[in-house]
């Protein structure tokens, strides 16, 4: 089944028919995302099947695929991010306190399940639970960093300090 996200959703419907959801969503549209963004044009692709754990509880599986520009905290140049993502959310009812000792992971995510009916809030706060605590290019790759490399062909006074590094 393939469905707006901007709808309200059935989790436990979904989850019983193991049924899903698939589509993809503009980032402008995600605007906690947005804030953390250089650039929020591109999209997040996403699946949301509903199925059952071992134990046999309600769940959703996410699927999340994007490219997203952050600011590179070692130059604060921006730097394009892949997130590619699953998650298990175990749903709980209302009311109703999940035992984590019912057989379940310790690592087991929950959360309610009127939550899940809004699919759109849900995938954007993946995403930003997704995204790397310190977003930045991979070492030497930092495009300001390279430009301090001396031009014609100098030694830097500060290269000794690179033979201390790691002691």
């Amino acid at each position: 089944m393939s469905d707006n996200v901007h709808t309200p959703v059935d989790a436990n419907r979904l989850a019983r028919e193991r049924s899903y959801i698939e589509g993809r969503l503009d980032l402008s549209r995600l605007l906690r995302l947005a804030d953390l963004l250089v650039d929020d044009s591109g999209e997040v692709s996403y699946r949301v099947q509903g199925t059952t754990t071992e134990t046999g509880h309600p769940a959703l599986r996410l699927d999340l695929h994007a490219k997203l520009t952050l600011v590179c905290q070692r130059c604060l140049e921006p730097v394009d991010v892949s997130i590619d993502t699953r998650r298990e959310l175990v749903l709980a009812e209302n009311g109703n306190a999940f035992d984590p000792d019912d057989g379940e992971d310790d690592d087991t995510d929950v959360i309610p399940a009127a939550e899940a009916t809004h699919l759109e809030d849900l995938l954007e706060q993946e995403l930003v639970l997704s995204l790397p605590m310190v977003p930045q290019h991979d070492e030497g790759r930092c495009p300001v960093l390279l430009k301090r490399e001396q031009p014609d062909g100098r030694v830097s006074p500060f290269s000794v300090l690179q033979g201390r590094k790691g002691q």
